[in-house]
């Protein structure tokens, strides 16, 4: 059948990947600045059945509340509860208007209970990301072009452990709270407490100066359990030198993992 003369181009390897992962459509199509139904149209072409989408009717606001609000259970631990998935529990959070909170470095946490469930305060913790969560993930779908790119210039293929597709990121060699930060000062923005405080020229401008430091950096594709594992060891404030000598551990056999 022929194909449309302005068909637009889509990575269908990386989309049918995140698809599989648990993705929505409508999630993919918004990162990459395309309608839902041109991902949708390029499962269908690869052979991807779509997914029936459980509704949980049981993950109430008042459930929610008690677990997320009260008890203070992360969304891994109520997904892990329901047999759902994180993202739809962050999803409802954001459609009962609970306020998310940003991990470690959330307020709502007291010293005692940060330290017993992280084991230390939050500018001690070696997974402490610089705060500001809401302003990172909007920022980071201006990074899109660039992972892309990464993924198709390392082939697809672990930094690690040489082995290639599945579930893939690409590590920064320099933090991306450092880059974000880079990107304020050179706009002359200061820190603000919300997304809603910036308006939409700075967040255009921001988004833009975060995509164009982003070319300045190498990236490196790693499987997703060998990037979490990576960090769990070093933090987040790491060199390209830490990531040679984590990549030397692996091969010795120093870290006994199932892929």
């Amino acid at each position: 059948m022929a194909r449309a003369h302005n068909r637009i181009d889509i990575d269908v390897i990386y989309v049918s990947s995140e698809y599989i992962k648990g993705r929505t459509a409508n999630d993919i199509a918004t990162e990459l600045g395309v309608s839902k139904k041109a991902i949708l149209t390029r499962l269908k072409e690869v052979g991807v059945e779509r997914r029936k989408q459980p509704t949980y009717p049981e993950v109430t606001y008042e459930v929610l509340q008690e677990m997320y609000t009260n008890q203070k259970l992360s969304t891994r631990d109520i997904a892990k509860k329901f047999g759902c998935s994180n993202k739809f529990i962050c999803d409802r959070l954001s459609e009962f208007g609970i306020p998310k909170r940003k991990r470690v470095g959330d307020e709502s946490f007291t010293e005692e209970e940060r330290k017993a469930k992280w084991g230390k305060s939050r500018g001690e913790h070696n997974m402490w990301k610089g705060g500001v969560t809401g302003l990172n993930e909007t920022l980071r779908y201006s990074t899109t072009g660039w992972r892309l790119s990464e993924l198709k210039r390392g082939s697809f293929t672990c930094f690690v452990t040489g082995q290639r597709g599945g579930d893939l990121h690409v590590h920064h060699i320099t933090p991306f709270h450092e880059i974000r930060d880079r990107a304020l000062t050179e706009i002359g923005v200061e820190m603000r407490a919300s997304i809603a405080d910036y308006d939409d020229e700075t967040m255009r401008s921001l988004r833009n100066k975060v995509a164009e430091l982003h070319d300045q950096e190498e990236g490196f594709v790693l499987a997703t359990h060998i990037h979490k594992l990576f960090h769990s060891l070093y933090g987040f404030k790491t060199t390209k030198e830490d990531l040679l000598e984590f990549k030397e551990r692996y091969i010795n056999g120093e870290f006994k993992l199932s892929s």
